[in-house]
């Protein structure tokens, strides 16, 4: 059976649990979202439920990271409460990945960091980081938007961030603090319980 149908036959047994997007685009890839509350995720910090910033869902682009670099973006918080750990959507090139991924949150003057090590990433999964202290944010536009700054502090194999349509003018994308990218990451935000 060769490795396209035995792809659909996967993707028809289990659909009512998961959507798969497929395209033959050079800049496409098999990606997978959850239709279910919990996402797929590829670490430990996956014990609660994130909620995920929208984004357009076609069009997607990989846009490698290499230590030194960073991609900065931002959104509005979807709801308020305690943020303990922030999630988004990477390829790994086969779960290949290594070094580690760090991040830097903020809302206002009031920000948290976290790192995680890629070798626990899944390639096309939500990959999660466990903030150091929880971060309490406020929901809305007068609350004002939610900056993060992904920074590859270590590793030599490829990785990138998804980079998806924005659908709002609060998400934006830029490298290493230059122009925006007309481009959102698919970002998952885990609240305290």
């Amino acid at each position: 059976m060769n490795k396209r149908l035995l792809g659909a036959l996967l993707c028809l047994s289990i659909a009512p649990i998961m959507i798969t997007a497929c395209s033959s685009g050079q800049n496409t890839v098999d990606v997978q979202t959850e239709v279910a509350s919990a996402p797929p995720t590829s670490n430990a910090a996956d014990l609660n439920q994130l909620v995920y910033i929208a984004v357009g869902e076609d069009k997607n682009v990989p846009l490698e990271l290499s230590v030194g670099h960073h991609l900065s973006g931002s959104f509005l918080a979807p709801k308020a409460g305690s943020i303990s750990a922030f999630g988004v959507l990477i390829g790994n090139y086969g779960n290949t990945s290594d070094g580690e991924l760090e991040v830097h949150l903020c809302q206002g003057d009031t920000c948290a960091d976290g790192i995680a090590s890629l070798s626990k990433s899944k390639d096309n999964r939500y990959f999660v980081i466990k903030l150091a202290h929880a971060l309490v944010v406020r929901a809305g536009s007068d609350a004002g938007a939610m900056h993060y700054d992904l920074s590859r502090i270590s590793g030599i194999k490829q990785f990138v961030i998804w980079g998806y349509p924005p659908i709002a003018a609060s998400q934006s994308l830029a490298w290493d603090n230059g122009p925006a990218l007309d481009k959102a990451a698919k970002i998952g935000l885990m609240y305290a319980q």
